[in-house]
This record gives structure tokens, C-alpha cells and sequence, in this order.
């Protein structure tokens, strides 16, 4: 049992790290190919998210694979899906830091990168010993059930941060006028018609 858990977190460390790098390549080269198109931090969240999305996608189809003739996804697989976009968006925004000039962006990137890598690798640890529990006894625990949640959620809030902080780094360039105010929070509604 111990080397198929050491095997397991091996497999999902390979597999977040080039995962994770490989949704970074396709956000690289957005970058450098659409550059005009390129010049903002949320850039570089928005594409890794649909890099993300586009690895997830293309992963169902070609390593988990469906039946022929399948009509319905997996129950698990918006999870899955949505975790990808949710880690290549995380993955991605450290290079979106570049066309705005902030000071070692390149240290963005690569924690950014990290991040992503690490949950991705997590996520993997507890999907492939959730798959071996199945196996040996029939079903998964809880435990990785909340595993699993606590993880989304981990990479939910970290979205959400890295959306913030970018549109933050957006206004100060783009609308200084707004600087001042919270970062992406929309003003409050008044009651006056």
C-alpha cells in the first residue's frame, strides 16, 4: 500500500507540474503571438482559464476517455472541468504582469505557476487515492470527498484574489482616477430611483 501511495503522489506531481506548465506555454504564447491583444493582467487569468478548460476538455476525451455513444458527462466532470479553468486562470495571471510594467513580474509568474502546480498536484493525490480506495473497498471516504472541496475552494478563493489584485494593477494603469477605490468592487446599489 505504501508504494502505491508513493507511486500515486508521483504520478500527481508529474502530472500538476506538466499540466500546469503546459496551460503557462499556451498563455506564453498568446503573449508573445498577440501581444496588442495581451496587456493586461487578467489577460493572462483569462487565457489560462480557457487554456485550463481546453486541457480539461481534451484530457476527458483522450486519457480518461468516454464510452461510444456516451450522451451524458461524468458526475464528477464539471468539477474537473471547472477546476482546470481554475487553475490555469491561476497559472496564467503571474504573465499577464509583464505588459503593465510591474516590477519582477517573472517572480508573479513563477508563484503563480507554483500555485497552480501545487493545488493540481493535491487534487491529483486525493483523486488517485480516492480511485485505489474504490477499488480495494468499493467506494471512496469522506475524507476525500472534503478534500476535494476543501481544494476548490482553496483555488475558488485564490481566483478571486488574483481577479482582484489584477483588476487593482488594471485601474492604476488604465483608469487612475479610480485608483483610490476597493479593487473590483462594484459601487453600492442606492436606494434613490
Amino acid at each position: 500500500m505504501y508504494h502505491q501511495a508513493a507511486g500515486n503522489t508521483l504520478w500527481a506531481l508529474y502530472a500538476g507540474v506538466t499540466e500546469e506548465v503546459g496551460k503557462v506555454l499556451a498563455v506564453l504564447a498568446v503573449m508573445v503571438l498577440f501581444r496588442r491583444h495581451f496587456n493586461d493582467p487578467l489577460d493572462g487569468l483569462i487565457y489560462g482559464s480557457f487554456a485550463g478548460l481546453g486541457a480539461a476538455i481534451e484530457e476527458s476525451i483522450a486519457v480518461l476517455g468516454f464510452a461510444d455513444g456516451a450522451i451524458l458527462l461524468p458526475g464528477q466532470e464539471p468539477v474537473r472541468l471547472a477546476g482546470h479553468l481554475i487553475m490555469g486562470g491561476i497559472g496564467g495571471f503571474g504573465l499577464g504582469m509583464r505588459p503593465l510594467g510591474v516590477r519582477r513580474w517573472y517572480l508573479w509568474a513563477l508563484a503563480t505557476l507554483a500555485g497552480a502546480a501545487l493545488l493540481h498536484t493535491l487534487w491529483d493525490v486525493v483523486a488517485f487515492d480516492a480511485h485505489d480506495r474504490a477499488d480495494l473497498h468499493g467506494r471512496a471516504t469522506a475524507w476525500h470527498t472534503a478534500s476535494g472541496v476543501v481544494l476548490m475552494l482553496v483555488g475558488m478563493i485564490a481566483f478571486r484574489w488574483l481577479v482582484l489584485r489584477g483588476a487593482a494593477h488594471s485601474r492604476r494603469v488604465f483608469d487612475p482616477a479610480t485608483a483610490d477605490r476597493a479593487a473590483a468592487r462594484p459601487p453600492r446599489p442606492t436606494l434613490d430611483p
